[in-house]
């Protein structure tokens, strides 16, 4: 019996879009794919919230650094690996290397030959396009948002809550101590994993009360005008 692991994902945005194709349907399509093929799932990997357009993904490192121990990984849509072509062509080279194969399980491009391959890059670059509809689209209406003045939407930064309807941004008291911790440990010049590890052991946790990640702490980080109050616009606060 043939070896494997799974992978899923969904990001922020997709969690909350029209097509629902979240974690639980990824899981189960995976699980009934593997038993119609004979497969043997040992395990499925689960970055959620997190976008396809960065390779810093906990569990997408993980199962690469254990990739000799499996002959395949399975995801449902070959966008789920990456939403970037450079990333999926980057993590297909690293489990080619350890003789890993990817394969899909909506899109009927699996196998090792240039015609099977070409299709994937295509499939890749298809996914990248709509990535970016998808910012400009955001980037648009956030921008109007913006010129009416207020809170322009979205995820509510770290140490603060927003109401749905609401234009201003509420302080989160729970996580005013985070916020700060997080700039003094950056001040002390540790790297961005370094102060997520700090953050973690000692006890903070992101808006969701989960372990922080570098690419959380960064988002903070590019915040730092919104926490001292420099931006020009309409109250928000």
């Amino acid at each position: 019996m043939v070896k494997v692991v799974g992978y899923i994902r969904v990001s922020t945005s997709e969690q909350a879009s029209e097509d629902k194709f979240g974690l639980p349907v990824q899981r189960e399509e995976l699980e009934s794919y593997c038993r119609a093929k004979g497969y043997d799932l040992l395990e499925v990997y689960v970055d959620e919230g997190i976008s396809g357009s960065t390779l810093e993904r906990p569990q997408l490192n993980r199962m690469l650094s254990t990739a000799k121990d499996f002959a395949k990984v399975i995801v449902p849509k070959y966008d789920r690996i990456s939403r970037d072509l450079y990333g999926q062509l980057f993590i297909e080279k690293e489990l080619a290397v350890k003789g890993v194969e990817l394969e899909s399980v909506r899109e009927p491009f699996n196998g090792s030959t240039p015609e099977m391959a070409l299709m994937r890059q295509m499939m890749g670059a298809f996914a990248e396009f709509e990535k970016q509809r998808i910012a400009q689209r955001l980037a648009t209406a956030r921008e109007y948002k913006r010129k009416q003045g207020g809170f322009a939407g979205g995820r509510a930064p770290l140490g603060y809550s927003a109401e749905k309807g609401s234009k201003r941004l509420h302080i989160n008291a729970d996580k005013v101590d985070t916020v700060r911790r997080l700039f003094a440990l950056r001040s002390e010049g540790l790297t961005l994993q370094s102060v997520a590890d700090r953050l973690n052991d000692e006890g903070h946790t992101t808006q969701d009360g989960k372990h922080f990640t570098q690419m959380q702490v960064k988002r903070a980080l590019d915040r730092e005008d919104l926490y001292r109050g420099n931006l020009e616009a309409d109250p928000i606060l």
